[in-house]
């Protein structure tokens, strides 16, 4: 009985399908809605449903629907409606084949005819017909089937891909190559002699065959990121794929960097002066890329300009290199950060000494605006997926970090942060706004001037470094947990068991940067650069890091001062301590690299974050970072450990003469964690003279701050005692009297009754009143 009611519901819902399919939609806007709404009929095509005739002819109806809409008539008025509607189209078959890849098994033959005609059909798009391949991919990956089948049918659509990349390779051997690829030397001949039919025929070859290369790449790229990662069905095809993959695109993304190398451009033999001096303005931003570098709309008419010039007029053919070589970095980054989701990538001979040449060789003349894409694409996910693969050991997976990042990491650290010194130098030189002013100057202007764009680039660039840095930290997080669990472990004696849940950043990569004394101070020192920058988004993402693995790693530094009062606290600490042995050496004046680093380097980043009126909003957490610090210097000697932890002297020795310090307030003068917050102390000394702040009454202050266990409590007690010294903004309370508003000031107080304020006569008090002096956040530490 319950079946037949359930194959007595279906009918109309088979009914139902059938009349959305037969709707001919009006508009691209109802042709939209009908495609949304199609697959949402997956829940009547279940495999277990498919024996139905109504199933089947669902089914095929619904391909074939989608199939319809996919070739829009070029010429048509609304022809950038119907290429919204073809996308539709293949997002729906996508989400079919995602939601009942075992169903459409069942007509695959058919199906795969049906795809293939159209991939094959010249009136179909580029980008369309990459999104078919990826959803026949994808139609593959989630089908029910062995590895063996899922090769058989997947190659097919792989195949013509490594075609085309071995097909390209000819032309990524030499600066020339790639530039007739282009279309070039077509170029500078009708700039030079003018558009003859010899000269339009090779401007049209040359359109063609980059179309050819946009579409491989594009193609490819939608493939990879649909069925590539970890666990997918496919990734053992990729793996096989790899050599073939990674060297043709580590050759592109080398001729792009090297077509902005002034010296492999003059190298070519130019006719035109156009090509000598500028190159014909391809390297150049297009109005329509300045424009969505600072959040503006770009320009329609060109566009289309752009994309659908019919004739070979100059202008026209300029602009379609610029585009084409725009795409052709975007994807070529995108698809090698892609493939390193899989170790079979970072097999492939002489990556390393690759991977640098072609991505870094020509950095210099690399210009500003794609260094937020080489990195956000292509060094993040690279760095955070090697060594970190499903069922690869720790111990391999730092090997892999170490051989991969030791030959370009650390040159890169160097290279970015000089650049980014530079370019924020200039910016300062030439006079800027904070960062919340000039986006709001930008969003109310029309017009696009150098400057905004240029501190944009600059923005976006620092913001990309940040968040590298910031995973680089994380992943050193791995091995360095949370002060105050570190505080729980020495305080007990044994070690807290491992964290399961996910955490940001790459285990394999931490543990080799932990291993490499070098890698560590680069590290430490490229994120103390970031904090020095004035983009309080890239600051905030660095101090966050920050926050969480300085305090950690002020306790690890000062435990070679202690004597553990039992072999299980001494094992707890050893654990610690021989993961950054590198970078913690005891020093004849209970110093150390780390104990220094935190003292000096990095207390003075903090006071520049503090002073800086640009980084204003990020004052709490610069105080925060700095509390936290000075709490857990003093874990070790503090009544919160059950157990006294003697000091030792210069030898190493336990130091008797020491007073103990268990139950103390403050701790002993000889007592390393309170050195340490004298040499903190010292490093800030300047600015507090600067700020006529009593060194030893801060001193007071900071000792009884060590022993304050809540968090908040701490930073308001340290920003209460460095108030003179911080960063106010314009209107400051203390400084300057307040300025009194008038009720014009908002819309609120204009619509108001005068009888409701106290803007006349004798009132005091008023809810509609917003003077800044009763602002309880601005006289509230």
């Amino acid at each position: 009985d319950a079946c037949a009611r359930v194959r007595q519901a279906r009918a109309p819902c088979y009914e139902l399908g059938r009349r959305v399919v037969d709707v001919a939609g009006a508009s691209a806007a109802a042709c939209v809605r009908q495609l949304n709404t199609l697959p949402a009929f997956a829940f009547l095509l279940r495999p277990a449903a498919m024996d139905a005739d109504e199933a089947r002819g669902l089914l095929w109806a619904i391909l074939q629907k989608c199939a319809q809409y996919l070739a829009p008539a070029l010429d048509a008025p609304d022809a950038r409606e119907l290429r919204t509607v073809a996308r539709r189209a293949t997002a729906a078959l996508v989400r079919l084949a995602v939601a009942v890849p075992d169903s459409l098994m069942l007509v695959y033959d058919d199906l795969s005819q049906l795809v293939r005609a159209r991939i094959a059909d010249a009136a179909v798009s580029a980008p369309i017909k990459g999104h078919l391949s990826e959803f026949l991919l994808a139609l593959i990956a989630g089908a029910s089937c062995s590895l063996a089948q899922r090769r058989q049918l997947a190659r097919p659509v792989v195949q013509p891909l490594l075609d085309a990349l071995r097909d390209l390779a000819p032309a990524l051997q030499q600066p020339a190559d790639f530039a007739a690829l282009l279309g070039l030397p077509a170029l500078d001949r009708a700039c030079a002699h003018g558009i003859d039919a010899d000269t339009s025929r090779a401007l049209l070859a040359a359109r063609d065959a980059r179309g050819r290369v946009l579409q491989m790449l594009s193609t490819l790229y939608v493939c990879l990121n649909r069925t590539l990662g970890a666990g997918a069905a496919l990734t053992p095809l990729w793996s096989e794929c790899a050599p073939e993959l990674v060297p043709p695109l580590l050759l592109l993304a080398r001729c792009l960097h090297a077509l902005w190398s002034p010296a492999a451009r003059t190298d070519l033999p130019w006719e035109s002066r156009e090509a000598r001096e500028s190159l014909f303005g391809v390297l150049d931003m297009s109005p329509a890329e300045r424009a969505s570098i600072v959040g503006l709309a770009a320009d329609a008419d060109a566009a289309d300009a752009i994309d659908g010039a019919a004739g070979v007029q100059l202008a026209a053919e300029t602009g379609a290199v610029r585009h084409a070589l725009g795409t052709l970095r975007e994807r070529t980054y995108k698809c090698i950060g892609r493939l390193a989701a899989m170790p079979a990538t970072f097999e492939v001979a002489d990556l390393p000494a690759n991977f640098a040449a072609c991505l870094f060789a020509d950095a210099e003349s690399l210009a500003a605006r794609h260094w937020r894409f080489l990195l956000a694409d292509v060094a993040a996910p690279v760095l955070m997926h090697v060594g970190n693969w499903p069922g690869v050991d720790a111990e391999s997976g730092r090997a892999t970090a170490a051989r991969f990042a030791d030959a370009w990491l650390r040159p890169l650290f160097a290279f970015c942060t000089r650049r980014l010194d530079a370019e924020w130098a200039e910016l300062l030189a030439r006079g800027m706004a904070p960062a919340a002013e000039l986006e709001q100057a930008g969003a109310e202007q029309t017009s696009v001037t150098d400057e905004i764009v240029h501190e944009r680039i600059v923005r976006d660039w620092t913001r990309a470094w940040s968040q590298l840095v910031a995973e680089l930290l994380a992943s050193v997080a791995h091995w360095i947990p949370g002060a105050a669990q570190i505080e729980n472990e020495l305080a007990s004696g044994a070690r807290s068991p491992a964290q399961t849940s996910p955490k940001a950043g790459n285990p394999a990569l931490g543990a080799y940067v932990l291993g490499s004394g070098a890698a560590f101070s680069d590290t430490l020192a490229t994120a103390l650069a970031v904090l020095r920058y004035k983009d309080a988004a890239s600051v905030r993402r660095v101090l966050l890091q920050l926050g969480e693995l300085a305090p950690a790693l002020a306790l690890v530094a000062l435990m070679p001062m202690y004597a553990p009062p039992t072999p299980a606290h001494a094992s707890v600490c050893a654990a610690y301590t021989a993961r950054i042995s590198s970078a913690v050496a005891a020093a004849d004046d209970a110093c150390s690299g780390a104990f220094t680093w935190l003292a000096t380097d990095l207390a003075s980043a903090l006071l520049h974050v503090l002073r800086d009126v640009f980084l204003l909003d990020q004052q709490d957490a610069a105080l925060a970072l700095l509390a936290d610090l000075l709490y857990y210097s003093a874990s070790l000697a503090s009544d919160r450990m059950p157990q006294h932890w003697a000091i030792r002297n210069s030898s190493g020795d336990i130091d008797q003469r020491a007073a103990a310090a268990g139950g103390a307030r403050i701790a002993p003068v000889g007592d390393p964690g309170r050195v340490f917050r004298r040499a903190l102390l010292q490093t800030m000394r300047p600015a507090l003279e600067a700020a006529q702040i009593s060194a030893d009454e801060l001193e007071l202050t900071i000792e009884e701050l060590a022993c304050v266990s809540l968090a908040k409590r701490r930073r308001a007690l340290l920003k209460a005692a460095l108030l003179p010294m911080l960063a106010v903004e314009t209107s400051q309370l203390f400084s300057q009297p307040q300025p009194t508003r008038v009720a014009n000031d908002s819309a609120l107080s204009r619509s108001a009754p005068q009888s409701w304020t106290n803007k006349h006569a004798d009132r005091s008090t008023s809810l509609l009143d917003t003077d800044a002096q009763f602002d309880l956040g601005s006289i509230m530490p």
